[in-house]
């Protein structure tokens, strides 16, 4: 019988330390008309640890979730926001090599719990010391 889980041991191994790119698109407020001029680069540092397929991603005094799925052939990496609804969604930028990661981010806003922007994202991860030859 076939497992739908990935053989345990080609699991990428993810844990150390990480650069992110993020090139952010939102906007604050449910009245606020999107305006591309809002658009925005940050960079940040992030560790990460993992047992499994589960990672414990650490960003100064916050903490993200993630996992990893293999499916269609390829691994994926699927990260939880911690303050609100937001997803981000990665894949290595090429097939095989899992120090550069890329993919988006997804937040909806407006809850009404919570004042959140509503906002997406092009996401670059890339482990600390490695070069991008993008």
């Amino acid at each position: 019988m076939t497992s739908y889980y990935h053989n345990i041991d080609c699991i990428p191994d993810l844990s150390g330390k990480w650069n992110t790119l993020g090139t952010i698109f939102k906007r604050k407020t449910p009245s606020d008309i999107p305006n591309f001029d809002t658009i925005e680069t940050v960079l940040f540092s992030q560790e990460i640890t993992q047992k499994d397929n589960f990672l414990i991603i650490k960003e100064k005094d916050r903490y993200r979730l993630g996992v990893l799925n293999f499916m269609y052939g390829e691994w994926s990496l699927t990260i939880a926001d911690d303050d609100d609804d937001g997803i981000m969604r990665l894949t290595p930028k090429n097939s095989g090599n899992y120090s550069h990661w890329t993919g988006n981010y997804a937040e909806p806003g407006f809850d009404n719990r919570t004042q959140q922007s509503q906002a997406v994202a092009k996401v670059e991860m890339l482990r600390e010391n490695e070069h991008c030859n993008c």
